[in-house]
């Protein structure tokens, strides 16, 4: 939590949680009286109608908070915010702990990934969203409840592999907050006989897919193809950038298609 988050939950006139219960025990923590609302899931629509024409009528500050992360990343609030800048309400960013941006850190990734947020619940539309992103060359970072961690990691296991690689955050700034980094078979044995695994919300990490390397064959289909649009120069470049190979060996196989 921090100094300016406590201090905007103190000075604004209502307080929007995704559940009032969990919320108003870190609320009474830091002192702070402001009232408090429920914004979930299933109310959303009928507290964003009514409580915007509220902020309108009577210039309120009304705060957007979740139980554990951030507001819109995977909880309540996409439709209350996006109503208000339709309306030309202000809206002000007060970051505070998120564990997207945490789980990114802890575990030492930089670059680019593909944020999936929480899977489907239904065991077959999980492993069929799964399936589709095995050819993944980007790391892919998945949200998930500790009810159905090891479901899901049973599904990493059967498409990506026993050996792809995984990294679990769980409970990140939290009380049981734990890291594991391993392939996924060998997490599946540690979760096993973790007696803390069935506590606090995951971040899960999925390693990229490795790009396969390009055969001769493939190779020389690629340079001819490209030799029909571009001049050789060109086309070694972009036979280098889009297959990984030596310059040497894509030289030598151009050579080869210039001879024959």
């Amino acid at each position: 939590m921090t100094f300016r988050g406590v201090a905007t939950l103190r000075a604004v006139d209502r307080i929007l949680a995704e559940d009032t219960r969990h919320s108003r025990r870190l609320l009474d923590y830091y002192g702070i009286a402001t009232p408090c609302l429920s914004l979930h899931q299933h109310n959303e629509k009928k507290i964003t109608e009514k409580l915007l024409a509220q902020i309108l009528e009577q210039a309120l500050a009304v705060a957007v908070i979740s139980d554990a992360g951030t507001p819109v990343i995977s909880d309540p609030g996409e439709h209350f915010i996006a109503t208000a800048f339709e309306l030309g309400i202000p809206v002000r960013a007060v970051p505070g702990a998120c564990a997207l941006t945490a789980a990114i850190s802890v575990v030492g990734l930089s670059g680019a990934f593909v944020f999936e947020g929480f899977l489907p619940s239904r065991r077959a539309a999980a492993n069929k969203r799964l399936g589709a992103l095995v050819a993944e060359p980007r790391p892919i970072i998945i949200f998930e409840a500790p009810h159905r961690i090891k479901q899901t990691l049973s599904l990493i296991e059967q498409n990506f592999g026993f050996k792809r690689r995984v990294a679990i955050a769980r409970e990140l700034t939290k009380r049981f907050e734990t890291v594991y980094r391993g392939a996924v078979g060998e997490l599946i044995e540690r979760l096993a006989n973790d007696d803390g695994a069935n506590k606090g919300e995951l971040v899960l990490i999925i390693d990229g897919a490795e790009k396969q390397p390009y055969d001769e064959d493939e190779l020389r289909q690629l340079l001819t193809v490209l030799l029909k649009h571009v001049n050789k120069r060109d086309a070694l470049v972009i036979a280098r950038e889009l297959s990984g190979a030596k310059r040497n060996e894509l030289y030598r196989l151009l050579n080869g298609l210039s001879e024959s």
